[in-house]
């Protein structure tokens, strides 16, 4: 199509006068000739790095915020028809598109072998501990599937996966290893887990988080969160039989808090009044 623009000007008022014509795909072609490369023989896959310069180092803030952004471009969520789309909606799904932060990569996590945990008749809150789609989580269940709930870090709201729904009005689509995930099953079942096998260093955004305890089984609270210093508020744990909270608040007395241990592999809601790592320790 070409657009062709004239504007009259006069003291009182403008007005913009606008032509256009509309030109035929076989016009076009004649013009300019065939497409190459062709569409069967382009790339279909590509990787995307970002470089970003600042005058001083990153906070872990800004690393959390960066790491979502770009993630978001290469998922295959379904667009909500605000701001970019991702790449897959982009192309409508014909194309793939993996993203990395130069000078950011880490090694993949070590893993152990996989284990099944059971899942409550009800919640559980867990962690994941592999890098995958929802899809591929290896939930198995019976009867209805599991609604997935996981929490956002840095948007600091929910986003959830329910087969029972139509694809475009899930919002969860991936986990990243060390998430922390809500699970609700109204038939049991058991959630595959390959526990970490070496330190972490988890990234807390301010706010709350929903991330995974990989030390020992029984480690005390007040342990665990040592490290953090006054940066921590306040931890949560589920008691998955009870299906109720147990907390662990800094701002009230050490005899009023419920939650006393962490277990390995649980998922644990925790908030940090700025952003900080949480350290934890080999098994």
């Amino acid at each position: 199509m070409n657009v062709f623009s004239s504007i009259n000007q006069n003291d009182e008022d403008r007005v913009l006068v606008t032509v256009s014509s509309t030109t035929s795909i076989d016009a076009v072609l004649a013009a300019n000739g065939a497409r190459s490369p062709s569409s069967a023989g382009s790339a279909k896959d590509f990787t995307a790095g970002a470089i970003v310069i600042k005058d001083r180092p990153f906070s872990e803030a800004e690393f959390t915020y960066l790491t979502l952004m770009l993630r978001y471009f290469e998922s295959d969520r379904a667009y909500d028809g605000f701001g970019p789309s991702p790449w897959r909606t982009a192309t409508r799904g014909v194309s793939t598109l993996t993203t990395a932060l130069p000078g950011f990569e880490e090694a993949a996590p070590a893993l152990g072998d996989a284990i099944a945990a059971p899942l409550a008749n009800g919640w559980t809150l867990i962690g994941a501990t592999e890098d995958q789609a929802v899809q591929c989580a290896g939930v198995h269940h019976r009867g209805r599937g599991p609604d997935l709930h996981l929490g956002a870090t840095a948007a600091q709201e929910f986003r959830a996966f329910n087969p029972a729904l139509p694809p475009q009005l899930n919002t969860l689509d991936r986990f990243l290893d060390g998430d922390g995930v809500w699970i609700f099953s109204q038939g049991g079942g058991n959630w595959t887990q390959r526990p970490f096998t070496e330190t972490r260093s988890v990234r807390l955004a301010q706010g709350f988080n929903l991330v995974m305890w990989s030390g020992d089984s029984g480690t005390p609270v007040a342990e665990a969160i040592a490290g953090l210093g006054d940066a921590f508020e306040a931890l949560f744990t589920w008691d998955t039989d009870a299906q109720t909270f147990r907390a662990h608040n800094a701002a009230v007395p050490a005899a009023f808090n419920t939650a006393a241990s962490l277990a390995r592999g649980e998922g644990v809601w925790i908030r940090v009044n700025r952003a900080a790592s949480w350290e934890q320790p080999a098994p």
